[in-house]
């Protein structure tokens, strides 16, 4: 076989440029301290790099879900903490009302104090978490708890219906004034228990709910804390009955109105009610929270599993990189050695 000076010549470029790219590889995986930089350097370790990265930002990202749930439901249990504080309160200031030594003056006193303790029970209805009402079901940009002033006495709104339509009213109003409010906004007030849940996702197939909605904690249509407090309210005024009403649908539709007689002891009971419901929600809360906080520790241990192997596949081992770094540069500098005695000599050197 023939062999020209630039068949040696070409074989010379290309081993430069083999050896060049080998040279070039290892300063990139020194440099940038992974062993991979293209998915053609190892098409299945890349494919099993990318499969690790994902399970790294997925666990990440539901780390952060379960933290702001739990920052979220710790909140709502503070609020709740406030509101059990509040209805002690009141029930403390119910024991003193019926002592009969207590003056008229000593019963206004007490009724001013019901009167603050019931706006401080508004502000945590209308509680908020970074800009978001935690009990507004689904509606977070809007306060739920709004007081209204009506045809039939101040009435508390619950994300714009009544709370407590049928609920208790001075015994003064009339029977038609109450039945005529009442069918005219019959289709307006708090009915049931519709179910908004706020979900976050904190597992594969997770999700836990992070809210409690105001109607299930505060009560609704004539069971209330609102309702209780309206209760001591009349009572501290020197009334000595109060009404509701019952809606039927009929036909032929009809609302009925029921006059109660009224003693301050007796709200002992409604408050009593009151704490319960809202020993209930604390306790789901509790529970949810428990949950997500076990959950927080396996995506803490998970997003330690996962970060370690997405390590030891992608990232290089320096000692070996370096020996190769400096094995490459060697190799290189010997073929450019190499490469420059391949034509020494021309056919000029022998013509004379």
């Amino acid at each position: 076989m023939r062999i020209t000076n630039g068949m040696m010549i070409n074989n010379m470029l290309w081993g430069l440029n083999n050896n060049l790219t080998k040279l070039e590889k290892a300063q990139k995986q020194i440099t940038s301290g992974t062993q991979i930089q293209v998915a053609s350097d190892d098409p299945v370790l890349a494919a099993r790099v990318l499969r690790m990265r994902s399970y790294v930002n997925e666990t990440a990202q539901l780390q952060k879900n379960a933290d702001d749930a739990v920052s979220w439901m710790e909140f709502c249990d503070s609020a709740l903490d406030g509101l059990g504080d509040a209805v002690e309160d009141i029930k403390v200031l119910v024991i003193q009302a019926a002592n009969d030594t207590y003056n008229e003056e000593d019963l206004q006193s007490i009724k001013s104090q019901i009167i603050e303790i019931k706006k401080g029970i508004m502000d945590l209805g209308n509680s908020s978490f970074s800009g978001r009402y935690v009990f507004a079901g689904f509606d977070t940009d809007e306060a739920p708890f709004v007081a209204e002033n009506t045809a039939i006495g101040d009435m508390i709104m619950y994300r714009g219906k009544y709370l407590s339509l049928g609920g208790i009213v001075p015994a003064s109003v009339s029977d038609e004034d109450y039945i005529s409010f009442y069918l005219s906004n019959k289709d307006n007030c708090v009915t049931g228990s519709v179910k908004e849940e706020i979900e976050y996702k904190i597992g594969a197939s997770n999700k836990v709910c992070i809210n409690a909605e105001g109607n299930e904690i505060f009560g609704q249509e004539g069971s209330s804390i609102f309702d209780s407090i309206k209760k001591l309210e009349l009572a501290l005024s020197g009334e000595t009955s109060y009404k509701t009403a019952v809606y039927s649908e009929g036909p032929p539709e009809e609302v009925t109105i029921e006059t109660h007689e009224l003693d301050i002891s007796s709200v002992l009971s409604d408050l009593e009610e009151d704490t319960g419901r809202l020993l209930k929600a604390r306790t789901d809360l509790g529970a949810r929270t428990s949950y997500v906080k076990l959950t927080q520790n396996c995506l803490s241990n998970n997003y330690t599993i996962f970060t370690e192997l997405l390590s030891k596949n992608e990232d290089a081992d320096y000692a070996e990189t370096a020996i190769k770094l400096s094995t490459a540069e060697t190799i290189y500098n010997a073929s450019l050695s190499a490469g420059s005695k391949v034509i020494l000599h021309s056919l000029l050197d022998f013509l004379g």
